[in-house]
């Protein structure tokens, strides 16, 4: 059975990420990368990835990896970015890959429960 190519998001362009962004435009998938310091997303472009200084264009994705330095990181990104959550639907997946308390885990699980509830009704 073939696989369809998915569009991916990757936020967070470090020594781990970019390698799985690498690996998931070599398997044929769409790749969008965001990361603060905008030369460490340039460097994957020559791969294929579509660099963007936007986070609701990579929260278009059917699917999000973030993989960020610490809570604090995860904390901005998602609930005190003005674009992250708007831009989510419940359609999309998240998928934190950094180590996070176990806190934050279940916040970030009530904040796009409430997204997807949102979009439904």
């Amino acid at each position: 059975m073939d696989e369809l190519p998915m569009k991916i998001g990757v936020i967070g362009i470090g020594a781990m990420e970019r390698p799985i962004a690498e690996n998931l435009l070599k398997a044929g998938h769409s790749v969008a990368v965001y990361n603060r310091t905008l030369a460490h997303a340039e460097q994957l472009r020559s791969s294929g990835a579509i660099v963007t200084k936007s986070l609701s264009k990579v929260c278009q994705a059917d699917v999000v990896l973030t993989m960020l330095a610490d809570d604090d990181a995860v904390e901005a990104l998602v609930f005190r970015s003005k674009e992250f959550l708007p831009s989510f639907s419940g359609a999309r997946v998240h998928v934190s890959m950094g180590t996070i308390e176990i806190g934050l885990g279940r916040k970030l699980t009530e904040a796009h429960a409430k997204v997807v509830f949102r979009r439904r009704y």
